[in-house]
């Protein structure tokens, strides 16, 4: 007995170990489905020289399922993918799916190892329930099945992400050095210069109405401005009042309703030691003087002796 079990187990070892067809591998899944399913049909079946496909449709615990069976032609160089509008599914390792649920459509997309889809015709799984399903008309099966197939998770639709992502972060890092180089050496908007390019501060509009040729000696009766000489700040969005000096009408007085502008303003929180102010409190008073004069609290020799001993140097 002894000699013939050695001799049995020598001959096993010498015999070709066959491997599954793709008949073989549908079959069986075929006869799970017969086993499982309360009623189904063979919905589809492609034979391809990269893969075999077959789709079962019928109701499955008592719920609409599919049954998929793929069997590429080479292990690992096509994969079967089931697609929705924003998601992807791949089915098990051993590439069966015996029961889909069917509450959702999906789209069958085939890709190979390189990751490009294959030109065949669409497959689509469409959503149904058991009460749209003709069981008139399909294979009766055993009914035992009560686990429903779990689809795995697939990102190949996202293969070119991590190069997007690559990007946008060699982007914002570049974006970064550039902002750093230009604070470390004064460039562009980090140029205090630069940046007051185009600003007219108020000294500059008294400057130009005036000509900047009053001397402590000379009456500002004597100024000579051109007709032409008015500001326009139509653009200009700080909203800063600006008068026409020319305007000499007869509601421009040559009195002054405030006798002393200096304790004016020094009243209203200004300081009037104008040699110990910077530029930008120097504005601030030359908008409050522009109020005074638009409103017909001082004269325009007033306005102009005040604004010149602001600015004068």
């Amino acid at each position: 007995m002894k000699l013939l079990i050695l001799f049995l187990s020598f001959i096993t070892m010498f015999t070709p170990i066959t491997l599954d067809t793709t008949d073989d591998i549908q079959n069986r899944f075929l006869d799970e489905v017969e086993k499982n399913y309360e009623c189904y049909n063979v919905e589809k079946t492609i034979e391809f020289e990269e893969f075999s496909l077959v789709i079962v449709k019928g109701i499955y615990n008592n719920c609409g399922c599919y049954g998929v069976s793929f069997v590429p032609a080479e292990s690992n160089t096509y994969t079967l993918v089931l697609e929705t509008s924003d998601s992807s599914f791949t089915l098990p390792t051993s590439n069966n799916a015996l029961a889909i649920k069917a509450d959702i459509t999906y789209e069958i997309i085939i890709y190979d190892k390189n990751n490009s889809k294959l030109n065949i015709e669409k497959i689509v799984l469409q959503k149904f329930n058991k009460d749209d399903f003709d069981k008139n008309t399909a294979i009766e099966g055993n009914g035992e099945g009560v686990r429903f197939t779990a689809l795995q998770s697939y990102a190949t639709r996202l293969r070119y992400l991590p190069v997007l992502l690559i990007t946008l972060a060699s982007l914002i890092v570049i974006t970064v050095i550039l902002i750093l180089l230009l604070f470390v050496f004064k460039k562009g908007l980090f140029n205090k210069e630069k940046r007051r390019e185009g600003v007219v501060s108020m000294r500059d509009i008294y400057e130009a109405e005036t000509n900047d040729t009053y001397s402590d000696g000379i009456s500002f009766d004597e100024v000579q401005v051109e007709d032409n000489q008015y500001i326009d700040n139509s653009n200009d969005t700080t909203n800063i009042p600006v008068i026409n000096p020319n305007k000499r009408d007869d509601e421009d007085s040559t009195d002054s309703k405030i006798e002393d502008i200096k304790a004016y303003l020094q009243d209203h929180g200004f300081v009037v030691d104008y040699k110990v102010l910077d530029e930008s409190e120097k504005n601030k008073i030359m908008m409050e003087l522009i109020k005074l004069k638009n409103e017909g609290l001082i004269s325009m020799d007033a306005y102009y002796k005040e604004t010149y001993e602001l600015w004068k140097k």
